[in-house]
C-alpha cells in the first residue's frame, strides 16, 4: 500500500500517518465496499456476525471499514480475555 502513496508525500508523511493511509489501504482491498456494505445489510453493525462473514480481516478492520464505508457513524472493538 506504501507504493501508492506518491513519493514526495512518502517521504514527508509521518510514519503513524503512513501506517494510517496504509492501514486503510488494506481495508478497502480485503473488504471492497459495496460487498461489505451489502454484509451490513443483512447482518448489522454488529461486529461479531460480520467478523466471521469477513473471518480473513481483524476486528479492528472491520470496525475501521465500517465507518469508511458509511455503514456506521463510529465503531470500536477491543481485545479483552
Amino acid at each position: 500500500m506504501e507504493l501508492h502513496i506518491p513519493g514526495s508525500w512518502r517521504r514527508d508523511l509521518p510514519k503513524a500517518t503512513k501506517e494510517a493511509a496504509c492501514d486503510r489501504g488494506a481495508a478497502a482491498l480485503l473488504l471492497p465496499a459495496a460487498a461489505f456494505k451489502q454484509s451490513v445489510a443483512e447482518l448489522g453493525a454488529n461486529l461479531p456476525p460480520l467478523r466471521r462473514r469477513w473471518a480473513h480481516a481483524s476486528w479492528s478492520t472491520i470496525a475501521r471499514r465500517m465507518v469508511d464505508v458509511g455503514a456506521a457513524t463510529s465503531a470500536a472493538s477491543w481485545d479483552c480475555l
